[in-house]
């Protein structure tokens, strides 16, 4: 009992609860798009990482220029791979998708997809910086996935 009111009391440090619905949101309500591509995915499921499972559902997208400045000037710190800067979005729920007409998605975003983010930024971490947390996904152009079709 108290090991979880300590949790508890470390998220709302870091986060606006509601109790209401029990939702948490981050603390910056105000909301920020990266736009990109899909490189990793955990939509569906929350992440893995060590063989553990991860409280939280993750996407990891390579950012187009404007999202480099933009989360630049907001503290959030970028990791470069071949040349391209790549920044890890994540939630403590699964976040809605969207097509470009405002429909729901109702399928599988896929690697390679460009999407547009709706996002937030968490409390500053003394180290790390900004954390960003969607809220969010539009897919603007969904790539094709690997199916059997593709063989």
């Amino acid at each position: 009992m108290i090991k979880e009111l300590a949790k508890v009391l470390k998220y709302t440090k870091v986060h606006k609860t509601n109790l209401v619905n029990n939702e948490v949101k981050p603390i910056k309500d105000n909301f920020m798009l990266a736009t990109g591509v899909a490189n990793f995915i955990n939509l569906k499921s929350k992440e893995m990482y060590d063989g553990k499972m991860t409280d939280y559902y993750t996407m990891t997208i390579t950012l187009d220029d404007e999202s480099i400045e933009q989360l630049r000037s907001e503290g959030v710190p970028l990791k470069q791979y071949e040349g391209k800067y790549q920044r890890k979005f994540k939630s403590l729920s699964s976040p809605p998708l969207y097509e470009l007409n405002n429909d729901e998605f109702m399928g599988d975003v896929t690697v390679g997809s460009k999407v547009r983010i709706q996002y937030s930024l968490g409390k500053e971490h003394p180290v790390h910086g900004f954390a960003p947390w969607f809220s969010k996904i539009r897919i603007l152009e969904l790539a094709s996935g690997d199916t059997d079709e593709d063989f």
